[in-house]
């Protein structure tokens, strides 16, 4: 409840001054990949789109990752949606930086297989997240977003009979590396 009032408030606070579309330069779109996942056989590619004289923005996250091994073989596909409020945007025209609080939803679906019997299982994940994050705007449009937050996740299996387990907390955290355009 408390992250709720935050988030009221934080959306409430009064815009900066807005800068007519025919002056600003600043880049509307990123592009960018979340950095851990490289590391644990995944990949995660996000794209963004800036919005309200850049104070918030929308993005799409998909993403693939390759886990099982030895025994058994996994494979699983992720589609993200993010909206974004930028806090306390900068006032300089070509700035994207700075703090964030965001709201993601999350659903995967991964199917694994043993090799020994061709036994297949599958489960669907959704996580909804609240997240709080900050963007460093170095080189000119190089990005990198840290974000960390909370997800309340639930899972359904489907192996060998239908398991819906209760919404259960997990933390989040995120980094990404991308380019402004």
């Amino acid at each position: 409840m408390t992250t709720l009032v935050v988030l009221a408030v934080l959306l409430s606070a009064e815009p900066s001054p807005a800068i007519p579309p025919e002056q600003s330069t600043a880049p509307r779109n990123a592009i960018s990949l979340e950095l851990p996942g490289l590391f644990w056989s995944a990949v995660e590619l996000n794209g963004e789109r800036f919005f309200a004289d850049r104070r918030l923005s929308a993005g799409l996250a998909l993403g693939g990752r390759l886990a099982a091994q030895g025994d058994y073989s996994s494979y699983s596909l992720a589609l993200g949606v993010q909206a974004r409020y930028w806090i306390n945007r900068f006032q300089w025209p070509g700035d994207l930086g700075g703090p964030l609080v965001g709201v993601r939803l999350d659903a995967s679906y991964t199917w694994v297989s043993a090799k020994s019997d061709g036994r297949i299982m599958t489960s669907i994940d959704t996580s909804a997240s609240l997240r709080l994050g900050y963007r460093f705007v170095i080189v000119g449009h190089v990005e990198v977003t840290l974000e960390a937050g909370l997800a309340l996740a639930v899972g359904i299996d489907q192996a060998p009979r239908l398991l819906v387990y209760a919404p259960r907390p997990r933390p989040v955290f995120g980094t990404t590396l991308g380019y402004l355009f």
